[in-house]
C-alpha cells in the first residue's frame, strides 16, 4: 500500500498561498486590477475570503506578492542561464530574451498598475521599488551581454534597460492582436538589442 506523505502546517500554508496567487493572477488577467476583487479571487481559487485574508491583508498586498514572485522567477532564470558555458549561454539567452513580454496580459496589467501607483503613494513606493529591482537586474544582464561581445554599450545599461522594457510594454499595448505574429514585442526588442551590439564600438583594449 502506498504510504501517504504528510506535510507540515507551514508547507500547507505555503501551498495555499501559491494557489491563491495563481488564482489572483488569473483574475487580474481577466478583469484588470480595477475589476478584480477579493470575492472573485476567492471564487477562482475555491477558497473562502477568510483564507485570503489570513494570507494577504488586501488586494494590493496580493498584487505586490505577485510582482515579487514574478521578479524572483525571472531573476532566478536569468541567473541560471548566465552560469552556462559560452556556447549554450548565447543560445539560451537569445531564447529567453525572445520570450520576454510574451505575456500580453501581464504587460497590460503592469501599465494599469503604473496609473494606480500614481494615485496611491503607499502602493507606489513598493510598486516602483519592484520596477527598479527588475530594471537594475536587466541592466546587469545587458552589461554582461555587451561585455561578452567585447563591446561598449552605447548608453548607460540602466537607461537602456528602462528604455527596452518601456518599448516592449508599449508594443504590447499598441500592436493590434490581429497583427501580432507570436511574441512581437520580444522579437522587436531583441532585434534592437542585436543592432545596438553589432554597431557598438569595441571595448577598450580590444581595438586593433
Amino acid at each position: 500500500m502506498e504510504k501517504r506523505v504528510r506535510i507540515s502546517r507551514a508547507e500547507r500554508h505555503a501551498q495555499t498561498r501559491e494557489q491563491l496567487l495563481d488564482a489572483a493572477r488569473s483574475v487580474f488577467a481577466k478583469h484588470g486590477y480595477g475589476g478584480a476583487s477579493i470575492d472573485r479571487i476567492a471564487a477562482e481559487a475555491g477558497y473562502s475570503k477568510g483564507a485570503i485574508y489570513s494570507n494577504f491583508e488586501s488586494k494590493e498586498a496580493i498584487m505586490l506578492a505577485l510582482l515579487e514572485r514574478y521578479a524572483d522567477d525571472e531573476i532566478a532564470e536569468f541567473n541560471r542561464i548566465m552560469q552556462l558555458d559560452p556556447t549554450t549561454l548565447k543560445t539560451q539567452l537569445k531564447d529567453r530574451l525572445d520570450t520576454l513580454n510574451a505575456d500580453l496580459d501581464w504587460d497590460v496589467m503592469t501599465m494599469e498598475l503604473q496609473l494606480h501607483a500614481r494615485r496611491n503613494p503607499a502602493f507606489a513606493e513598493r510598486f516602483f521599488a519592484h520596477e527598479a529591482r527588475l530594471t537594475e537586474f536587466h541592466a546587469g544582464i545587458l552589461a554582461e551581454r555587451f561585455a561578452r561581445e567585447k563591446k561598449t554599450p552605447p548608453i548607460d545599461p540602466l537607461t537602456m534597460s528602462l528604455a527596452l522594457r518601456t518599448i516592449a510594454c508599449s508594443l504590447n499595448l499598441k500592436v493590434p492582436p490581429a497583427q501580432r505574429v507570436g511574441n512581437e514585442a520580444g522579437r522587436i526588442v531583441h532585434q534592437l538589442l542585436d543592432l545596438m551590439i553589432e554597431r557598438a564600438t569595441p571595448s577598450t583594449g580590444d581595438r586593433s
